[in-house]
């Protein structure tokens, strides 16, 4: 910590708040402005010695999209996700940890602004970590589900939907999931966030640091390879062909829905 008080004027304190920010995280570098805001943000300028002002130091850093200051705060996600969550949901908690540390929504700040500087920056972050992991645990509970593809009801007159009986349901169903199993982990928490927990593609953006045609094409790129290897598995198992295009062209129609089946 830092003492700054009345004998040191503010300019001399942000200078040296800012060369033990510097010492601490080598490479990492914020605008003196940004980090007077950061400062005055969490406490006046009599209270500066009461705060670790080295992490505070790269928060502001990390806000304004420093490179180096995201690439220590990723390490941090990383550490502390492998240690709260298991298997394959560490992915998917991570990606969760940064949309709410690092992405604004049209009613919250990124949820860093809210680190108050009082206590090490990584015990603030484990326990934003836990909170989330937390609610996915509960959110992967299992839910009794039925084991079709859900469609809603429709005319006895449409032939497409009157295919998709209980039996091809469960084949697709079967198929899709397994085609679904077989994309990269990353891939398949990109589907999950947009089609099924409600992310926009320029909240992946932010995220991910790239433009939103980047996630546009990803995304486009993951339900081709899908959809793809869904209809060779359903060839595989001797589905005719009309009956494999009806199946592909309803579930194209409805793919939230059938990746939620194939999810639960």
């Amino acid at each position: 910590m830092l003492h700054s008080g009345d004998d040191h004027p503010v300019s001399e304190s942000l200078s040296t708040i800012l060369e033990a920010g510097q010492r601490k995280y080598p490479g990492v570098s914020v605008a003196e402005p940004v980090l007077a805001a950061a400062l005055a943000r969490v406490a006046p300028a009599s209270d500066w010695s009461q705060l670790v002002v080295e992490d505070v130091f790269l928060v502001a850093a990390c806000l304004e999209g420093n490179s180096a200051a995201l690439a220590v705060l990723e390490q941090l996600i990383s550490r502390l996700c492998a240690l709260a969550a298991k298997g394959a949901e560490v992915v998917e908690l991570e990606q969760r940890v940064r949309l709410s540390l690092l992405v604004k929504t049209e009613t919250t700040a990124p949820k860093l602004t809210q680190y108050a500087g009082r206590g090490a920056l990584v015990k603030w972050l484990s326990a934003v970590v836990q909170r989330l992991a937390l609610n996915l645990a509960r959110e992967k509970k299992p839910t009794e589900s039925d084991s079709g593809l859900h469609v809603h009801p429709a005319p006895q007159s449409d032939p497409e939907r009157a295919l998709m009986r209980e039996k091809d349901g469960a084949v697709f169903k079967q198929a899709f999931q397994a085609a679904l199993e077989a994309l990269p982990e990353k891939t398949r928490t990109l589907l999950r966030m947009y089609y099924l927990e409600g992310f926009t593609a320029d909240q992946i953006a932010q995220i991910h640091q790239v433009h939103r045609v980047s996630v546009a094409r990803w995304l486009g790129q993951a339900k081709r390879e899908l959809r793809a290897a869904t209809r060779e598995r359903l060839v595989r198992e001797a589905v005719s062909p009309s009956q494999v295009d009806s199946l592909m062209r309803v579930s194209n129609l409805q793919f939230g829905a059938s990746l939620e089946r194939a999810c639960s």
